[in-house]
């Protein structure tokens, strides 16, 4: 049996939430338009990498693809997750490719709940950045010992994730 939080775990929770909030602010922001229609849309491969976009579009279908499968495979036949719709009749076939099981815990709920597989993608890019973020938190708290802004280290780590140069000191 654990112990209730103590003052100090019960005092962190407002800025865990304030970062959070910052977090998911930035990266809607830093890659606006991409959340303004977050159930129809998805990267703008096109304007964003040109003649090579069909790759880059590929591989967010892929992945699309590869978090409805899991959320729906884990649902109705758990057993056969691996043996995805894809190359049918062969089996197995999720090994051969990405099967994005790590991102299930933030996606599979979305997916779940709505049914739609797009909205799933980008609720699990925003959170992606959200718990990066809070995770950069956490470690400048840790070895700083709480005497730097963990915040402001962590929209370093942000923006350099966006495509600055900038990294977390």
């Amino acid at each position: 049996m654990s112990a209730p939080p103590g003052p100090r775990a019960t005092r962190l929770v407002p800025g865990i939430v304030a970062a959070a909030l910052l977090y998911a602010t930035a990266t809607v922001a830093l890659s606006w338009p991409l959340f303004r229609h977050p159930g129809t849309t998805v990267l703008d491969t096109q304007s964003l990498y040109g003649k090579a976009s069909i790759l880059v579009q590929r591989d967010v279908n892929l992945t699309i693809w590869a978090l409805a499968w899991d959320a729906h495979a884990l649902v109705t036949d758990p057993l056969h997750l691996f043996d995805a719709n894809a190359f049918f009749p062969s089996k197995l076939t999720l090994a051969c490719s990405e099967h994005m099981l790590g991102n299930l815990p933030l996606s599979g709920p979305v997916q779940l709940l709505t049914g739609n597989p797009v909205l799933a993608h980008q609720a699990t890019l925003l959170a992606s950045f959200v718990l990066s973020g809070l995770a950069m938190a956490a470690y400048v708290l840790y070895w700083t010992a709480g005497r730097r802004s963990p915040a402001a280290s962590c929209s370093r780590s942000h923006r350099s994730a966006s495509g600055s140069s900038a990294t977390c000191t």
